[in-house]
């Protein structure tokens, strides 16, 4: 069994060419239900939920 972990370089690698559809795949696989939390007012993402799979990995923005 592979650990959703060691998939997130080359999710990060494969952003910027991925479809629509992929980046959506991709988030759902990262985060709970309901775990990206948008500010309407700043128009920002405050805030992530990540599924239990990957809490204990780094989920750097860099």
């Amino acid at each position: 069994m592979i650990d959703t972990g060691e998939h997130l370089p080359g999710m990060a690698s494969l952003w910027d060419v991925a479809a629509p559809e992929e980046r959506y795949e991709m988030v759902t696989i990262l985060l709970e239900p309901e775990g990206l939390f948008y500010d309407t007012e700043l128009k920002m993402i405050v805030a992530l939920k990540p599924r239990p799979a990957v809490k204990h990995h780094s989920l750097r923005t860099d």
